[in-house]
């Protein structure tokens, strides 16, 4: 079964360690890092820009002093975790985010959290597009003919008084109908569903904003029985009596645990999203990072001899950089169906994203954010209804990209182009890393019939059809383009592209 979400949402799971002064690395914890990528028009003061909401979730995971279970009362509890630090800062190129683009954060869990308090977070959304076309037509007819005779006569001896009654009767009846009766629905659904919450006993939890209002800073705290957040200190730590008396009884000589997530170890969870709203007519591509500093400090205490004693360690840190998150890509919708109306449709060059030009690659998407193409080697349209021209003095090539998500219906790739030189152009696609397919284009613009338009097909699912295959994998497909002069003829070379659809 595909989960919906996984198709906006990219993952790494890091080890977290620090290293000594030989270089040494030892692991303290483990981080479950999660991002999700939704494309949106913000629509707001009037204005529609493209930006895309970007939710950034972390799990943080510490053993503790004994992450296991026993009967045996220690005399020591030693580098336990009291204090957790967690930041995300959004990064391009190695520089925050917030310098480049607008990038601002909407909401982050958990913002207070302690002993007191138990919370939960929940966002919902769904966008949700369908049509329905039906024709019916039809005839009926329906002709009846009938007649009916009758005859009456009677006797008596000889005399007529008598009577006979002889009748015949017929009815023909003629019906013609005919019915005609076609269909068509399409419905098209995207939805996002994010929760998070969370139940803390004896800690606390603190997040806030930094002064740009984009990175948010959570502290995680053990409170009782020892408030390291208000009792605390480098190396040893003088507590006050009350709350030593919550770790040793000196009559018995015994020492008292920590809290039971020091003790067996801790899990906690942050999220934060950030609407980020990206320079417009970007050629690179629309990436960024996202860097986690994470710091544990641990606090061990203990009976030497008739004394106790108590003391804080220098944290552990690390500085974890997530996975490249290529925003367009993350945030593509998946095509719904097959046909016309599935809004899988890219026309040059309003489409675009970022201009072509003869040293800079394109990109453009298409208007239901469902197939999203690159390319090199073809130059700036003349018009916004102009189609893309490359002279093929060298090659081109195109990335067509797309998100799948129906396992049966049959898929098309349409290309609408001619070639715009003396030469024929050779077009060699490769779908998802398998056998090349090569098709030429021959014509000029305005040919007759399809001559303008090219098919190739991606999965036919009629098994009754010889070349029954299928090229689509679940999730992203890419479908590689190389664009050169065809080598039989003369004279020059060139190719214009039009449009490219998936149905």
């Amino acid at each position: 079964m595909l989960n919906s979400s996984d198709l906006h949402a990219c993952d790494a799971l890091v080890p977290l360690t620090v290293a000594d002064v030989d270089g040494t690395k030892t692991p303290f914890g483990t981080a479950y890092l999660r991002y999700e990528v939704h494309e949106i028009e913000d629509v707001r003061n009037l204005e529609s820009e493209r930006s895309y909401l970007v939710t950034c979730t972390q799990r943080v995971m510490v053993p503790g002093a004994l992450p296991g279970f026993t009967l045996e009362a220690p005399e020591a509890y030693a580098d336990y975790p009291a204090v957790l630090t967690v930041s995300a800062v959004p990064m391009i190129g190695g520089a925050p985010a917030a310098q480049t683009w607008a990038v601002r954060a909407v909401s982050y869990f958990p913002r207070t959290l302690n002993t007191a308090i138990s919370t939960n977070m929940s966002n919902t959304g769904e966008k949700e597009t369908s049509s329905t076309t039906e024709h019916t037509s039809g005839s009926s007819t329906a002709q009846t003919n009938s007649y009916d005779v009758s005859a009456t006569v009677g006797f008596f001896g000889e005399d007529l008084t008598g009577g006979v009654s002889v009748g015949r009767g017929h009815s023909t009846t003629t019906t013609t109908e005919s019915s005609n009766s076609s269909g068509r629905g399409l419905s098209a659904s995207a939805g996002t569903s994010q929760a998070v919450g969370m139940s803390m006993k004896d800690w606390a939890s603190f997040g806030a904003l930094d002064v740009t209002g984009v990175v948010p800073t959570w502290v995680w705290g053990q409170e009782y029985p020892w408030n390291v957040l208000a009792f605390h200190d480098s190396g040893k730590v003088d507590l006050p009596q009350f709350v030593v008396d919550r770790l040793f009884d000196q009559e018995q000589s015994r020492v008292f645990p920590p809290s039971e997530l020091a003790l067996f170890g801790i899990d906690f969870t942050a999220r934060v999203q950030w609407l980020v709203t990206p320079k417009v007519d970007e050629a690179a591509d629309e990436a960024i990072e996202v860097k986690h500093e994470i710091a544990c400090f641990t606090a061990s205490h203990s009976n030497s001899g008739e004394a106790f004693e108590a003391s804080m360690q220098e944290p552990s840190t690390a500085s974890v950089t997530g996975p490249k998150l290529d925003l367009p890509l993350l945030g593509l919708d998946p095509i719904a169906a097959n046909g016309v109306d599935n809004g899988a449709v890219v026309s040059f060059g309003a489409a675009l994203l970022a201009p072509a030009s003869a040293s800079k690659p394109f990109r453009a998407r298409s208007t239901s954010n469902n197939l999203y193409v690159t390319g090199e080697g073809f130059e700036a349209p003349g018009s916004p209804d102009a189609p893309l021209v490359a002279d093929l003095a060298a090659e081109a090539s195109l990335d067509i990209q797309f998100k799948m998500v129906n396992p049966s219906d049959s898929f098309a790739l349409f290309l609408k182009h001619w070639k715009t030189g003396e030469r024929g152009c050779v077009l060699t696609a490769v779908v998802n890393g398998q056998a090349p397919i090569v098709r030429h284009v021959d014509a000029q613009e305005l040919a007759e019939g399809s001559d303008n338009v090219t098919v190739i097909v991606l999965r036919s699912s009629d098994h009754r059809e010889g070349e029954y295959y299928d090229y689509l994998v679940p999730g992203l497909n890419r479908v590689s383009v190389k664009i050169a002069a065809s080598a039989d003829g003369t004279g020059t070379g060139g190719y214009a592209l039009r449009a490219i659809a998936i149905g």
